[in-house]
This record gives C-alpha cells, structure tokens and sequence, in this order.
C-alpha cells in the first residue's frame, strides 16, 4: 500500500526558519488548508496553487469549486496571473482585472500597454486552449451543498484522474438538512471532506477565514480560523497568510517594525506575502516565508530554486 500510495503535490513554496528548510507539499489524501483574514490573499494564493498544479507534468485535471465568485471572475482572475504582467497600471479606475474584464466584454484592448498585448493575447489563448478547453483546469461556482459537493467530487474522480480539489471557501459551505449549531456544522463539512480526499486519495485544498482576533502576522493561530476551530483538527497542514500591503488597526497593538522586524525585517515592507505553516503533520511544525506579491497580477512568487540541493537534517 505504501508503495502505491500518491506522495502528494510538491508546489514551488519553500519554507524556511532557523536553518530548517521545508518545501510545501500537498498531501494526497488528506485536507490542507489555506487561511487568512478578508483581504490578506487565501483566495490568491488558492489560485497560485491551482495553477502550479494544472501545470505540473503529471495526469489529471484540477477541480475549482468557487463559492465566493462565479466562473467568468474566477477565469479572469486566473487569466490575469497565468500571463503575470503589469498590463495596465493600477489607478482609481482601471487595474489589470478591469482592463481583462473589459477585452473579454467588448474585445477592446486600447488599456493594455502597446508592448504587451501581443504576449497577453498569445498567453491567454494559450491558457484558455491547455487549460479550460482540455479540461487540466475545471472550474464550478454552482452553489452546492456540502452534500452535493461530496457526490460531484466522488462522481467526477470515477470518470475522469484527478489531481486536486480546490474549494474557495469552506465558510461557505453548508449542509443539506442540518439542524447543527454553525461550528459543529463546519466540523461535519470538514470530517466529510477528509474522508472523501482519503477514499480518494486525493489532496484538498480548502481556503478559509480568519476571524477578528487575527490582527496581526503574531496573532494568526489556527484556533483563530472563524466560526470553528475543529476545522483544524480535520486537516494535515493549516497555511496561515498575512499581506503585508495592510496596516491593520482595530486594536491591535502590532507594529511591524518592532515585532516581527527582529525576525522578517521585511514584514515591514509592502508587496509580499508572509506565510506560516502552523500545522504541518509529518513534516516541520512552525516554520514560516515570504514571498513577493504582485496585488495587480495577482501573482504569489514561487520561490523554490530547482537548482539548489536542500540538505537533509542532521539529528
């Protein structure tokens, strides 16, 4: 069994703190997840991760449930970074997704820099054709059940090879008939998911939310993840995301260069993203990155280098 048992998907995030390296893996079988407060990039990243893995060598397609947006924005926001180009500068009324939205709208590309729209028309061919046309990237919004969910998943995995499930987000799920207090409700949801990525031994990648008490990078736990902390217990990994491109308020006492600076000096920095692994079953518990963040592109910079040789730990 163990030498027919998938490994999971390697994506291209290294962590890193102490001289302890680990490279994030998404492990087959088993639930990971991805939370941040609103705004701090669960959904970005969510869409980083399904890329990789839709363009990763290996057999099957990737399946995006998107609960918080419908399929045309979802497509647009994966389009944007699948180019991963300044097209247009950011201003009050105009930024890559606009300028996007507004080609596919009106197939107007007068906002798109001279220099740059013949790559962005042959990359988002190229992305519509190996992606969505093949099927390596499926992407549904209809507003399942949990229930249903479970029975789409299960369905698809009978007639097709698939790779991984992405939900976008798990706060947004409910469940067919359920007369459960809301926190015991997600648990069930979390539980059903589980066993299914283990029937199937499928990875599951679901993003979630943070709640008020997360209001700052030190002050992200997996207990802070909303309206249930059972969640946690159900998955492998908890991936917790902060951008630093916020100032948070509302009473935190964080300032990121006193705090964290000691640790990440560049936390007090915009344009990235500062990531830590809270759980991590197997592998090295607590460890943390950055990694750049283009907030217009949508683009969270793989920073695993193929070229370096990891060295093992010594014990």
């Amino acid at each position: 069994k163990l030498r027919t048992r998938p490994q999971g998907i390697e994506t291209g995030y290294v962590f890193s703190t102490g001289g302890r390296e680990e490279r994030l893996t998404l492990p087959a079988g088993a639930l990971t997840l991805v939370a941040a407060p609103t705004s701090h990039g669960k959904s970005t990243f969510l869409r980083n991760l399904a890329l990789q893995t839709a363009q990763d060598n290996t057999e099957g397609a990737v399946l995006y449930f998107s609960f918080e947006e419908d399929m045309e924005s979802t497509i647009v926001e994966l389009v944007n970074t699948y180019v991963g180009e300044t097209l247009t500068l950011p201003s009050r009324d105009y930024n890559n997704l606009t300028t996007i939205t507004e080609y596919y709208r009106t197939g107007a590309d007068r906002w798109i820099k001279a220099e740059k729209r013949q790559n962005f028309k042959e990359k988002e061919a190229e992305f519509m054709r190996d992606y969505i046309e093949q099927g390596k990237l499926r992407i549904f919004d209809k507003d399942f059940s949990s229930n249903e969910l479970v029975e789409v998943i299960n369905y698809i995995a009978k007639n097709i090879t698939v790779k991984a499930v992405f939900i976008d987000y798990v706060q947004l799920l409910y469940k067919q008939g359920n007369r459960l207090q809301r926190n015991e409700e997600l648990k069930e949801i979390a539980k059903d998911l589980r066993q299914t990525a283990k029937a199937l031994k499928l990875p599951i990648i679901l993003a979630a939310q943070l709640n008020r008490e997360a209001k700052s990078p030190s002050e992200m736990h997996s207990q802070n993840i909303a309206d249930s902390a059972d969640l946690e217990r159900e998955a492998n990994k908890v991936l917790l995301l902060w951008n630093t491109s916020f100032t948070q308020t509302n009473g935190s006492s964080y300032n990121p260069t006193s705090i964290e600076a000691i640790k990440r000096p560049e936390l007090g920095t915009a344009r990235h993203i500062y990531a830590k692994l809270s759980k991590n079953r197997g592998g090295i518990p607590s460890i943390d990155a950055l990694f750049s963040f283009d907030g217009n592109t949508g683009k969270i910079e793989p920073n695993y280098n193929e070229a370096e040789e990891y060295e093992p730990l010594a014990f």
